[in-house]
């Protein structure tokens, strides 16, 4: 596997001209996305997920293999940050963000290469103390309800009290326009439709 992965990696770099901080890198953790053409047994009429499934083939993606779903957002986006597996923490390393992260004075991150770091939560940010791990991470701008950092796109479908996809693809694209150096955006979220 390492092998396989190896190869694909230096195919990939062997013209690449750009460093990865000049780029723009954009992480979507979501709560509620899933692919169903991915679940053994399951057959659909067509694919709903074809412009997402568009916008990888044209770009440089993949796919994240996640040991939870449906909750855990905040050990899962730890991971995908530090690139630190919660399996190398003691079970009693509950949550990071909570008991690892207000201990250390810097904690490496795939962030390191980039001088814009925006983070997008469109909910409470005192969930798992994600305003002040953000900080410490270094993002410069962590958008969501309660902060000086305000969102610009808050619909909410029908009786919902969560921001709508749309909402929160529209403010990841604001960001996206902000700047035409190298980014990184996180897009974190309870998205429904």
């Amino acid at each position: 596997m390492v092998k396989k992965y190896r190869t694909k990696a230096t195919q990939i770099n062997q013209n690449r001209t750009s460093k990865v901080g000049n780029q723009t890198i954009i992480y979507v953790l979501s709560e509620s996305l899933s692919n169903p053409n991915r679940i053994p047994g399951v057959k659909l009429s067509q694919n709903p997920l074809s412009y997402l499934d568009q916008i990888k083939q044209g770009n440089t993606s993949g796919l994240m293999d996640s040991y939870g779903y449906g909750g855990g957002t905040a050990n899962i986006e730890f991971e995908a940050l530090t690139s630190l597996s919660m399996n190398n923490f003691a079970p009693s390393m509950s949550i990071p963000y909570l008991y690892l992260v207000p201990k250390l004075k810097k904690i490496p991150t795939v962030m390191d290469d980039f001088t814009t770091k925006n983070a997008i939560y469109p909910f409470t940010p005192t969930i798992y103390s994600r305003n002040r791990v953000f900080k410490k991470f270094g993002f410069q701008h962590f958008y969501n309800l309660d902060s000086k950092d305000k969102l610009a796109y808050t619909n909410k479908i029908q009786n919902s009290n969560y921001i709508s996809d749309d909402s929160a693809f529209k403010e990841t694209l604001k960001q996206v326009d902000r700047t035409k150096k190298g980014q990184f955006i996180q897009l974190t979220g309870k998205f429904y439709n």
